[in-house]
C-alpha cells in the first residue's frame, strides 16, 4: 500500500506537500492556543462565527480541506472551500464590508507609503524593509496578542540586524548624513 511507504509518498510529492499536511494537526492546536491566549470573546462582542472560508488554491486550500476532512459533521459552523480563481459568495453585510475595507484601505494605503519611501530613500532601502516584516510581525504578536518571545528570537534578530548593518553600510551612512 502507498500509505505504508513513506519514501514513495515522498518522491511521488513533487511539490513538497508533506510536511505541511503531517504537521497541519499541530498548526490547527498552535492557532486554538493562540486565540485562547488572545481575547477574541471581546473583539467578537459574543457573536459567533457563521462559517470558515478558506481561498486559494495552494497550501490555504489544502489546509481547508484537511479541516473539513478532519472535522467533517463535527464542525459547528460550515467550512467553505473556494478553489477558483473566482471570488468567494458574498457572506452578509457586515463581514462583506470588512472584507472589502481590508482589501482595498491597507492595500492602498501600503501601496502609497511604499511609494513615497521609494521616491525618498531608494529603492536599496526598501530591499531591507522586507527583511524587517517577520521582525515586526512577531513583536505585535507579543505586543498585542501576549505571545512569548522565546531567546532564540533575539538571537536571531541579532544576527539579522548585524548582517543589515555590514551589507548596508555605505548606503546608511548616506541616508543618516
Amino acid at each position: 500500500l502507498l500509505l505504508d511507504d513513506i519514501a514513495g509518498m515522498s518522491a511521488l510529492d513533487v511539490s513538497d506537500m508533506l510536511p505541511a499536511v503531517a504537521s497541519s494537526g499541530a498548526q490547527m492546536r498552535e492557532a486554538v492556543a493562540t486565540i485562547n491566549r488572545s481575547d477574541l470573546a471581546q473583539i467578537a462582542k459574543g457573536d459567533q462565527p457563521r462559517n470558515i472560508v478558506f481561498s486559494g488554491l495552494g497550501g490555504s486550500g489544502v489546509g481547508g480541506q484537511v479541516m473539513r476532512a478532519v472535522l467533517g459533521q463535527s464542525a459547528s459552523v460550515p467550512i467553505v472551500l473556494e478553489q477558483t480563481h473566482s471570488l468567494p459568495g458574498w457572506v452578509g453585510l457586515g463581514p462583506g464590508l470588512a472584507i472589502l475595507f481590508l482589501g482595498f484601505v491597507p492595500t492602498a494605503l501600503a501601496a502609497l507609503i511604499r511609494v513615497f519611501l521609494i521616491r525618498s530613500v531608494g529603492s536599496v532601502f526598501m530591499t531591507l524593509v522586507n527583511y524587517q516584516v517577520p521582525l515586526w510581525s512577531v513583536v505585535f504578536g507579543w505586543a498585542i496578542l501576549g505571545e512569548d518571545l522565546p531567546w532564540r528570537f533575539f538571537a536571531a534578530l541579532g544576527l539579522i540586524l548585524a548582517g543589515l548593518v555590514i551589507g548596508q553600510w555605505a548606503t546608511l551612512k548616506r541616508l543618516f548624513q
